[in-house]
């Protein structure tokens, strides 16, 4: 018969499930922190996408437009009248009383220039899309701007 004294314990010692436990503990905050990483980039991903669409809607917009586009300089580093627009996630133009929250509002801003191509006069037309922070079309620079351009014969 063996005595008690040659016996192994049963169970963990305390030391043991303290050192599991820290183990658990360091895991599940690097997970945490890689959810709220994963959740930003998505809403990242959204906002952009949502930004190249309105930018290639007003593009098309103006691109198939018969009137000449007015040059306007600066109109992509400031809201110029006449070349910006506050737009809801669907294209439609922002009321103000409306019920849309700022953060799903975009400000597009679109601007047109004259170049020749071996001497082929062409109208170039750029639009830039930015999420607002308020109505009344101020915006915040962030990642998720969108610029697009292209070319079309003079009207």
């Amino acid at each position: 018969m063996r005595n008690a004294a040659s016996r192994p314990p049963d169970g963990f010692t305390l030391i043991e499930v303290l050192i599991a436990l820290n183990l658990v503990t360091i895991a599940l905050s690097v997970v945490g922190a890689l959810l709220g990483l994963s959740i930003r980039a998505s809403e990242e991903a959204r906002a952009r996408t949502i930004a190249a669409l309105l930018a290639r809607q007003k593009l098309e917009s103006l691109r198939s437009s018969p009137a000449p586009l007015a040059l306007a300089p600066g109109a992509l580093d400031s809201n110029v009248a006449g070349f910006f627009d506050v737009v809801d996630s669907s294209g439609q133009p922002f009321a103000s009383g409306s019920n849309v929250p700022f953060a799903g509002l975009y400000v597009r801003r679109w601007t047109g220039d004259l170049v020749a191509v071996t001497g082929v006069p062409l109208e170039t037309v750029t639009v830039l899309v930015m999420p607002a922070v308020s109505a009344d079309g101020q915006v915040s620079r962030r990642g998720s701007s969108v610029q697009l351009s292209t070319v079309r014969l003079p009207r």
